[in-house]
């Protein structure tokens, strides 16, 4: 599990929300919802970045941008790992 979840975070928003859709029967709506939530994070993670004083608040909203994509993987059916 924690060699897909490693590989899930160097996905994108996008491309996280792409690979929850293809996993799982969540409703349209709730995927656009992940999607828009899981953009913005990214966006603000960047944003964030650029500042060097906001080191600090970076690391932490990375840090739950992490625990957000997890609970994302969560909604999946992932299949065991040998």
């Amino acid at each position: 599990m924690s060699a897909v979840l490693e590989s899930i975070n160097t996905l994108s928003a996008l491309s996280l929300a792409e690979f929850i859709q293809q996993r799982c029967d969540l409703p349209t709506e709730e995927l656009a919802k992940l999607r828009e939530r899981l953009e913005i994070d990214r966006l603000q993670i960047d944003t964030l970045s650029r500042d060097s004083y906001n080191e600090i608040h970076r690391k932490a909203f990375a840090r739950y941008h992490n625990e957000l994509q997890r609970q994302a993987v969560s909604m999946v059916n992932l299949p065991a790992e040998d």
